[in-house]
């Protein structure tokens, strides 16, 4: 695995527990598994759910010829970690480029509900709150709230949305 793949699956790591806050277990297996794929098929790239199953395809070839891996179990695994990263990918890349921008974190927070659908503003606002972790920035409670706000607006009627402000706060915000 090259040096950016291992950031990747880092980033990954601190991903699932302080902005989706799943527990050690949990988050050893999806790394353990991240980081099979990633070696294996390269999946810095992946944004959608067509890669997930051109790369399960893969996996399906892949198993034939070697012996881990073989079960039915292990494709539901990789799928599941899979729909974990991707969410996840989709933020790091538009926390990258939200670095390069000149807004503030309240401009970024007010461009959620500027998002055109419910997925884009869910993805702006993790990407927000990566941005915020990589910089030590902990949000404040208007900016949490406000957060929840443009987020649930677009959600309107869709499924639910869990925000967890993991360690900065011991708040949980559920966007219905």
């Amino acid at each position: 695995m090259t040096k950016e793949q291992e950031d990747i699956i880092n980033e990954f790591g601190t991903y699932l527990v302080r902005i989706q806050g799943l527990g050690e277990r949990s988050r050893k297996n999806y790394l353990s598994w991240s980081s099979w794929l990633m070696e294996k098929f390269g999946i810095e790239t992946l944004v959608d759910e067509a890669g997930m199953n051109e790369i399960v395809e893969k996996i399906k070839v892949w198993q034939k010829k070697n012996k881990p891996y073989k079960t039915p179990k292990a494709i539901y695994n990789f799928k599941s970690t899979l729909r974990r990263f991707i969410p996840f990918n989709e933020s790091r890349i538009k926390k990258e480029s939200l670095k390069k921008s000149t807004f503030t974190i309240d401009q970024m927070i007010d461009s959620i509900a500027c998002q055109d659908t419910a997925a884009h503003a869910i993805i702006m606002n993790e990407a927000i709150r990566l941005l915020c972790y990589d910089n030590g920035i902990n949000l404040s409670e208007e900016q949490k709230n406000r957060m929840k706000t443009n987020t649930q607006y677009l959600s309107a009627g869709q499924s639910h949305y869990t925000q967890i402000f993991a360690t900065e706060s011991n708040s949980v915000i559920y966007n219905n």
